[in-house]
This record gives C-alpha cells, structure tokens and sequence, in this order.
C-alpha cells in the first residue's frame, strides 16, 4: 500500500485522498526517522481467515483467527522466542495494537 504514495512523491503526482498507504520517503532519506504508522499482515493458513499481525516500531502483535494473540518487543526479544501478551505490565500496548487491527479491519470492510 506504501508503495504508490512514495511514487507519487518522488515523481510530484498528485494524489489526493483517494489511496491508502503512505509515503516511505521519509524513511528512504533518514532510516532513523520517526514513523508512526505500523505495518499489516494478513495471511490465511488451512483455509481460515483473519489471521493478522501488526507490527509498530518495538512491537509485533499477532491475532489468529481462533483468537489466541502472541505479542513480541523487539527491543527485548528481536527473535521473537518469549511471548509476553499475558504479562500485565503490557496490556496497555496490547490494546493500543489491537485497536490498529480493529481500525485496519475496518478499512478493509465495505461500506
């Protein structure tokens, strides 16, 4: 989705409001530069759907579709081996990227 806005940018086309996404030419010109935006996967295994991660600058999320969740900080844990989405002392990030799955779900829902 990222990809049509940074062309957009880099060759001076207008866009308007009408694309999703945005442009990852801040990123390109400073890797260390702030994004608040996060990233979505959205994969189907066996035949199920809405199997989704979401993954910001420190944290990954990811929701099956069963609704088991596996949260992961990458400052601590860049290989993802301790699953810390029960831990109390995260709750709050936990909601804050459920919330990002549920807003992105709704994006893709027709209206």
């Amino acid at each position: 989705l990222d990809i049509y806005p940074t062309l957009a940018q880099l060759t001076n086309i207008p866009t308007g409001n009408t694309q999703d996404g945005n442009s990852l030419l801040p990123l390109l010109q400073d890797q260390s530069a702030p994004w608040p935006n996060a990233a979505f996967t959205l994969w189907q295994m066996h035949g199920e759907q809405n199997h989704f991660a979401v993954v910001d600058q420190r944290y990954r999320l990811i929701r099956y579709a069963d609704g088991t969740e596996e949260l992961y900080d990458h400052e601590q844990d860049p290989h993802e081996w301790h699953n810390i989405v029960n831990k109390d002392s995260y709750q709050d990030i936990r909601k804050d990227l459920v919330g990002k799955i549920n807003d992105y779900n709704k994006r893709l829902s027709p209206h």
